[in-house]
């Protein structure tokens, strides 16, 4: 049998996926220079790749931002976190140091990051943008007891148009949050007085009113990640034992409750750590999966079957925590 295994190291990242039927939309590329415009040139087979892949790296405390070769085009220093993308190229950022912002980058990613700033009392948690919209969402908790709150932002708008708030003690925000093709806003939450660990969502964008609760046909445990694939259908990898589990696939949700999964995605274990779930790839058919903190990311198809190997490893990104692409999937 071939093995499809390739190992990169260095920290380099080859994206194997094309989205030919969206188009870049990065303002004033040639400000990236021979790089940036040969990532969009015919490299592969007349395929044209317009892919860019952002991983934030904790240990390094910078964001890299690699092309479709897997070459390091770009490296963003200062605090990183949570990514989001939106369709025009923005890199959004809520990171680990429990500030009261988010840092928006603009490409080349070369200048100071402009901060959509949050009340003093909320830090920052988490992002997630609408494709469609252009649309941000930031997850916020609060600093004492509280209300935890979810604002949201025009594109190039720095206050944002709607801000809707938890019940104080009712629901705790997670840091994992994604939106569907109608531009609902999904998101894991906790339930109040060390309840259980939900999905919750939150429609309208900026005309939002309520959070309205999600059941499962079977219990899960959604500490992960989540995304919405191309078909619509809600991905979410589940824990067990406080460990990445499973990354299960569910059609989307019908009067606020998920049936059986359609698919289930068993990454395994590498190097005695288990695989976390950072994303999908922008034409749906990959994901990216990094060893839990470790220094290692990897791409799978999507689904995955339990028992193939990852069409790809890749070395030396430290400290993997999060990651995003460039255009960014549509549901």
């Amino acid at each position: 049998m071939r093995d499809l295994t390739r190992v990169v190291s260095g920290g380099a990242l080859v994206i194997a996926a094309y989205c030919p039927g969206q188009a870049a939309t990065l303002e004033n590329p040639s400000a990236w220079g021979a790089s940036f415009e040969s990532t969009f040139e015919d490299d592969h087979g007349g395929h044209k790749s317009n892919s860019l892949l952002f991983v934030a790296e904790q240990a390094r405390h910078e964001i890299t931002v690699f092309d479709s070769l897997g070459r390091r085009i770009h490296i963003i220093h200062g605090p990183i976190g949570n990514l989001a993308m939106d369709k025009f190229g923005d890199l959004f950022v809520a990171d680990f140091l429990g500030l009261s912002f988010v840092n928006e980058y603009k490409p080349p990613y070369s200048g100071p990051p402009i901060r959509l700033n949050l009340p003093s009392d909320q830090i920052a948690w988490g992002v997630s943008t609408d494709e469609k919209t252009g649309v941000l969402a930031i997850l916020s908790i609060t600093r004492e007891v509280g209300n935890d709150a979810i604002s949201f932002f025009k594109h190039g708008a720095t206050k944002p148009c709607k801000v809707v708030t938890t019940q104080s003690g009712s629901l705790g925000l997670g840091t994992q949050a994604a939106f569907d093709a109608e531009g609902t806003l999904f998101f894991g939450a906790s339930t109040g007085n060390g309840g259980g660990v939900i999905v919750a969502s939150l429609a309208g964008e900026c005309d939002a009113k309520s959070i309205r609760e999600l059941s499962f046909d079977q219990p899960i445990y959604p500490y992960g990640n989540i995304a919405f694939d191309k078909d619509d259908n809600f991905v979410i990898q589940s824990y067990v034992n406080d460990q990445p589990g499973p990354i299960y696939t569910y059609r989307h949700p019908k009067n606020d409750a998920f049936g059986p999964p359609i698919a289930a995605s068993q990454l395994g274990i590498y190097d005695s750590r288990p695989l976390t779930f950072l994303t999908l790839s922008c034409d749906g058919e990959h994901l990216w999966a990094g060893d839990f903190y470790g220094s290692d990311v990897f791409l799978y198809r999507y689904p995955s079957e339990p028992i193939l190997p990852p069409l790809l490893a890749i070395s030396n990104v430290r400290e993997n925590v999060s990651a995003a692409v460039f255009p960014m999937l549509v549901p």
